[in-house]
């Protein structure tokens, strides 16, 4: 299975700092009673190796944890018990002799919080091995071996259970954020839907109302009124066939050229995926616009996928065709 995420990882600094209080109470552990001179290698190479362990799950291993992480993590720390267990003899008089298997079972409780308890457990295994052996090896029975890690057991079982608590608060939240993002957008589209609308009404009302309200005035429809009236028309189909293409400076360019009397004719077929360059093609249009007094223009935006984004028809004096490039330059096919 995917391991399983945190809800919170520990910083830096603190990691350090636990590392930090880690190594000196285990220190002190393991040589604040010191045995016999002759063993006191063995405990260093095995608080050394224990050490070794928890820096690599504390500051090296990302979250979340490789697989093959625990592993290494595991077989490091075991081996650290079992060579400071070697150091004990069987009638030691030491309170904390056995230290090794609380601080083991701390990287295990570590590890399954990080989301792998599976070798977690597998790892007190090992450990519950090691106190094993280490019993029978001093002549001891295996109740005296089981009695050296089975105290550890509830440790573990308590950092096993935060664990499932917190991976099922974990996927809670995720849920929640998730509904709440959903939500949120779902919330924001229809206020664009909404506020989109709202100013197409603005738009349509602004380029409407004045000769509307001049024909319901009894105004007589002469031939200004007309033309006016037309141009109005006009611009509202291009309001709706070219609605990525209906934008300043065109909306303004096409009305000015209409009253020059040039046919105007704006389409959009860019499938609303407007191209990266719409200001520049919008520039070129009226300024294409701007240059004629009569005549016809039409512009249009092409389908997405083509190697022109616009191409534009001029017939004045003569027919030419002119094109603009996906970054907005202008060109002659």
């Amino acid at each position: 299975p995917a391991p399983i995420p945190l809800l919170v990882t520990l910083p830096r600094s603190l990691a350090l700092v636990l590392l930090a209080v880690f190594a000196a109470v285990h220190l002190l552990l393991a040589f604040g009673d010191p045995g016999p001179v002759d063993t006191r290698p063995l405990t260093a190479f095995g608080l050394l190796l224990i050490v070794v362990a928890a820096v690599w799950l504390l500051a090296v291993v990302p979250d979340p944890i490789p697989r093959w992480a625990p592993l290494t993590v595991i077989l490091i720390a075991t081996a650290g018990a079992a060579l400071a267990s070697v150091a004990v003899a069987p009638a030691s008089a030491q309170p904390f002799a056995h230290w090794a298997f609380g601080a083991v079972t701390l990287l295990l409780v570590l590890l399954a919080t990080r989301g792998r308890p599976g070798p977690a457990w597998a790892g007190y295994g090992l450990l519950v091995a090691v106190g094993l052996g280490w019993a029978l090896l001093n002549g001891l029975g295996v109740a005296d071996g089981l009695t050296l890690v089975v105290r550890h057991a509830a440790t573990l079982l308590a950092g096993a259970v935060f664990a499932v608590g917190l991976t099922r608060s974990t996927r809670t939240l995720a849920v929640l954020n998730r509904e709440r993002a959903v939500s949120i957008a779902a919330t924001a589209s229809d206020v664009a839907a909404l506020t989109e609308r709202e100013t197409e009404l603005a738009r349509v009302n602004g380029l409407a109302r004045p000769a509307l309200e001049r024909l319901a005035g009894g105004e007589d429809l002469d031939p200004p009124l007309r033309a006016e009236c037309l141009i109005v028309e006009a611009t509202l189909r291009d309001a709706i066939r070219a609605r990525t293409l209906f934008v300043e400076p065109v909306i303004t360019a096409a009305r000015a050229a209409r009253l020059r009397g040039v046919d105007v004719t704006l389409l959009d077929d860019s499938g609303g995926r407007p191209p990266e360059a719409l200001a520049a093609v919008a520039d070129i249009v009226a300024g294409q616009l701007d240059l004629l007094d009569a005549g016809r223009l039409t512009a249009r935006l092409l389908p997405p996928g083509r190697d022109d984004v616009a191409s534009l028809v001029v017939e004045s004096t003569g027919s030419r065709m002119l094109t603009v490039s996906p970054v907005g330059r202008l060109r002659t096919p």
